[in-house]
């Protein structure tokens, strides 16, 4: 039996649903960071696309935007991460199983899912307020230019190092520009450290000392420094090494809130300074009886070196001493909260766990917004010279905050029952309205009470042995694995791990292991052909578990992209030593990304999203045609991608370019050619005389020397 997905979808309008969503994702995925989530509003096509039969365009993008609910359908993701699949499996009325190794994602995915208690979420934040809070703010008490008692919502820090010739002190500043928004400029001098405004972001002289400087220009880039007394050059790295320990800070402004004044910029001063010197004292005098992270940070196995080869040994050396103790102070207090659940505890723990992002000393100050850029927004740990400190607690205004990110959760979790939250948009194209299908959401534990529409199972357990599910029972399996190397899930997972472990050890098993990282996980860290190996068949059981419980109708969707040809050679490996030798469908769909974020042209924005399923083998068309007939099919078939694209309204770029040709040439090989290797390279090489052949046809510059 054919089903929708195995025809078309209709990317012309979902694009453009996708491209909104990217630039805003919806509230229920702002919860907690989660890496390379993928888009509501795509995988909500997918399943409504996986599950319907054959049918219009328009009544398929009719059931997509009324919420069609399909109490009867069983469908399970076996690489949950962020639960983006289960969201939207949910809100379409089916019942859901979702798996990931990783403890972080299972208690988010939880989270998102669980129902929650306002009125006692509500009891428990005043009861904070009154405990707690008093302990916090008092380390962020300032005071505005004016005299009056204000809030800092923002401490500005530097990173220091000797010089390695002259030995004098060097402030690694990468310019002196603080704020730049609405013509009012913001600068430090780099002599006395003062605060000031300016007209001019290449000219400014210092009201205090005099000294004249271009602020635009500072002695730090690119991970080097040159020294302004002697002009020595040296790495951050090198210097790292040679001083023996991570970089110092010195604290050289503040950004507060005042009631009678507003926000306000000033240099930090002695009363700044002695807050935070203070609070330094008390978490030393306090540290045996602190709640803080006390591990190491792994070594072994690691894939990106930072931060430890930057200095950071510990977890607590990401945070500085105040940080650590306001925290610190925080999770207590959620801890031991009494006359409530456990459940509302938790959903406090996943507001404070995703403060953590921001109140860390990896986080930076966005001058064009005058908010704290959070850390992680890189997919790595990025130490960076200039460094922010958030308000922990938080102030009027301010982002990242506890208080902030509790209301962010209380916000999401409200309106959680809206299909989209772009309304607006899909109004365009219809003037239904959605329904709140979350609230009749229900947490079980057996297969057999998956039944009835909006009954979820969420395991923290390893995919390739889904045992518990009966074979043939199942409907589609939608998900988002790995994409070998390109997220190390675990590496980062941990940052937000070894907090939580610290209150939820007592209640899972799965929180008791010091780090995140399972030996079961699905992650390729040395790019080694071992490693590559390992992925391979880890995959491939994964897809076989999703063969068996399949039922006869059932269809694999998965979404990928890579900009390595292995990558492509080992998907297809996957997909058909797992049993299915047949892809229907290779629909090509807007992917995550932002498109504010400066892009390259190595940047992929798409995901090819494949569509499996268990059929005979009918022709092999890899030895009816020669190269030049494959040549001539899988351009077409590209080009046809590139043009629905574009028709969409969407650019293609020379990285996108591959991702289509790529993705076209899994489908022609899997679909249409026997498992054999020389085969299998005869259609991948074909890849790159595709991808100019179309930049021909587009009139597009062919500048990317892309990994084949």
């Amino acid at each position: 039996m054919k089903v929708y997905i195995d025809n078309d979808l209709p990317i012309e309008r979902l694009n453009f649903l996708a491209k909104k969503e990217g630039n805003s994702k919806q509230q229920i995925y702002r919860i907690h960071k989660w890496w390379a989530r993928r888009l509501g509003s795509v995988f909500r096509a997918l399943i409504l696309a996986a599950l319907e039969n054959e049918a219009s365009d328009e009544k398929f993008w009719n059931d997509f935007v009324n919420g069609r609910q399909l109490k009867d359908k069983i469908i399970v993701d076996p690489f949950m991460g962020g639960g983006t699949t289960v969201i939207e499996g949910l809100r379409l009325g089916c019942n859901v199983i979702g798996l990931d190794v990783n403890p972080v994602a299972w208690f988010v995915t939880r989270k998102e899912t669980e129902l929650m208690d306002l009125n006692e979420i509500n009891m428990a934040y005043k009861e904070l307020c009154k405990e707690v809070r008093p302990k916090i703010t008092r380390y962020y008490s300032t005071h505005c230019p004016n005299g009056h008692r204000s809030e800092a919502m923002y401490a500005f820090w530097i990173k220091k190092v000797p010089c390695s010739s002259c030995g004098k002190e060097v402030h690694l500043f990468p310019n002196y520009l603080l704020s730049a928004r609405r013509n009012q400029n913001i600068v430090v001098c780099p002599t006395c450290k003062e605060v000031f405004p300016i007209q001019s972001k290449t000219n400014a002289k210092c009201p205090s000392c005099g000294s004249e400087f271009d602020p635009s220009k500072g002695v730090s880039r690119s991970g080097k420094y040159t020294c302004p007394y002697c002009s020595q050059k040296e790495r951050r790295l090198e210097a790292t090494k040679r001083i023996g320990h991570r970089l110092d800070e010195d604290l050289f402004a503040i950004e507060g809130f005042c009631e009678r004044c507003g926000r306000f910029y000033k240099k930090a001063g002695s009363e700044d300074i002695s807050l935070f010197e203070n609070a330094k004292r008390r978490f030393h005098r306090e540290q045996k009886n602190l709640l803080y992270p006390k591990q190491r940070i792994p070594i072994e196995g690691r894939n990106d070196p930072r931060p430890v080869n930057y200095g950071y040994i510990h977890f607590w050396d990401m945070f500085n001493e105040r940080q650590l103790l306001c925290l610190s102070k925080l999770l207590y207090g959620i801890k031991t909260l009494d006359k409530v659940t456990e459940s509302t505890k938790e959903f406090l723990l996943l507001a404070f766990s995703d403060c953590l992002a921001a109140n860390n000393m990896f986080c930076i100050y966005e001058t064009n917004w005058r908010k704290i850029g959070l850390a992680f927004g890189l997919r790595a740990f990025h130490p960076f010279e200039r460094i922010a400190e958030n308000n922990v607690w938080g102030t009027t205004f301010g982002r990242g905050t506890f208080t902030r990110c509790l209301q962010k959760l209380i916000r999401a979790k409200v309106s959680s029952g809206s299909i989209l939250n772009y309304e607006r948009h899909l109004r365009e194209h219809s003037s239904s309205k959605s329904a709140d299908n979350l609230s009749q959401v229900t947490l079980v534990s057996n297969f057999d009470d998956c039944q009835g529409g909006g009954k979820v199972i969420l395991k923290c357990e390893d995919s390739r042995n889904l045992s518990f599910i009966p074979s043939a029972s199942v409907d589609a399996v939608i998900t988002d694995p790995p994409y070998f190397d390109n997220v190390m899930y675990s590496e980062l997972a941990d940052f937000f791990y070894v907090w939580l472990r610290l209150m939820l050890a007592e209640n899972y098993p799965w929180f008791k292991p010091e780090y995140s990282s399972r030996k079961e996980e699905l992650i390729m860290k040395n790019n080694g052909e071992n490693d590559l190996s390992a992925f391979a068949q880890g995959l491939e059981g994964i897809f076989s578990e999703a063969n068996r419980i399949l039922n006869k109708n059932g269809r694999l969707v998965f979404t990928f992209h890579h900009n390595n040809q292995w990558a492509w050679k080992h998907i297809a490996y996957a997909i058909v030593n797992s049993g299915f030798n047949h892809i229907p469908a290779a629909h090509v769909v807007r992917s995550e990304g932002t498109t504010g974020f400066p892009t390259t042209k190595k940047n992929v924005k798409y995901d090819v999203c494949f569509v499996c399923k268990k059929s005979k083998l009918q022709k092999n068309y890899n030895e009816n045609y020669g190269r030049d007939e494959l040549e001539s099919i899988l351009l077409q078939r590209s080009f046809d991608w590139v043009t629905r694209t574009h028709a969409s309204g969407l650019d293609v770029s020379e990285g996108d370019l591959y991702t289509i040709v790529y993705g076209q040439a899994t489908k022609l090989w899997v679909s249409e050619a026997r498992f054999q290797r020389k085969k299998l390279d005869t259609i991948y090489d074909l890849v790159p005389t595709v991808v100019r052949n179309i930049q021909k046809r587009l009139d597009m510059p062919n500048t990317e020397v892309h990994k084949h």
